[in-house]
C-alpha cells in the first residue's frame, strides 16, 4: 500500500514538473514574439509556433490571450529576481542590487525587450512601483536627513529612472554601450550624486 501511493505521488510530482516546464516553454516563446516587436504579430498561434507546442496546448494553461500576458508580469520577475532578501540599507548597498539586476537583464536581452517595449506589463510594473521607490528610500536614507523634501524626490526620480529597463535599453541601444559599461556608468551617477547630496547639506 505505501508502494503505491510512494509511486502515485512521484507520478504527480513528474506531472507538477513537466507542467511547470510547458508553462514556462509557452511563456519563453511570448518573450520570442514579443521581442521582434510588433505587438499586432502578439497571437496564439504566433506563440506556439515559438514555443514549440499546440494552440490547444497553450489554452490548457491559459484561458485567453490576456491572461498569457498577464502570466509573463510574474514570470519575469522570477525570471529577473528582482526582489532581493535584505532591502538595500546605503547607496552602496543600493549599486550592488543594480549591478545584480542589470547582470541578470544582460542573460535575458529578449525578456528584457519584452518587458521594456511592452504596454501589457505596464499594470506589473505599476505594481512594481511602490517597492522600489521603498528600496531606494530606504538607501538613501542615510542622505534624507540632510536633504530638504524637494531634493528627496529629485534624487529618488533620477535614481529610479536611471534603474529602468528602459534606462538600460537607452545605455545598451542608443549609446551602443555594453551591459558593463551601463552598470558602471548608473553606479557612478548612484555615487555622484549621493556624494554631492551629501556636500550640500
Amino acid at each position: 500500500m505505501i508502494h503505491i501511493m510512494d509511486e502515485q505521488k512521484k507520478r504527480g510530482s513528474l506531472r507538477e514538473e513537466q507542467a511547470r516546464h510547458t508553462r514556462e516553454l509557452i511563456l519563453e516563446g511570448l518573450i520570442r514574439v514579443m521581442a521582434h516587436g510588433n505587438p499586432t504579430e502578439i497571437t496564439i498561434p504566433a506563440v506556439a509556433r515559438e514555443s514549440g507546442v499546440s494552440v490547444p496546448t497553450i489554452y490548457r494553461y491559459f484561458s485567453t490571450k490576456e491572461e498569457l500576458l498577464k502570466a509573463l508580469g510574474d514570470y519575469s520577475m522570477q525570471r529577473f529576481q528582482l526582489a532581493p532578501p535584505m532591502p538595500p540599507q546605503s547607496p552602496e548597498d543600493l549599486v550592488t542590487m543594480i549591478q545584480q539586476v542589470f547582470s541578470r537583464y544582460a542573460e535575458s536581452e529578449e525578456l528584457l525587450r519584452a518587458t521594456a517595449l511592452s504596454e501589457q506589463l505596464s499594470e506589473t510594473r505599476d505594481e512594481m512601483l511602490p517597492w522600489r521607490i521603498k528600496y531606494v528610500d530606504l538607501a538613501l536614507e542615510s542622505l534624507a536627513q540632510r536633504l530638504s523634501e524637494q531634493e528627496r524626490i529629485y534624487l529618488r526620480t533620477l535614481v529610479l529612472i536611471l534603474t529602468t529597463t528602459s534606462s538600460v535599453r537607452a545605455f545598451t541601444d542608443y549609446l551602443d554601450l555594453s551591459i558593463t559599461e551601463a552598470i558602471d556608468t548608473v553606479a557612478w551617477m548612484i555615487r555622484t550624486l549621493s556624494k554631492e547630496s551629501s556636500k550640500e547639506s
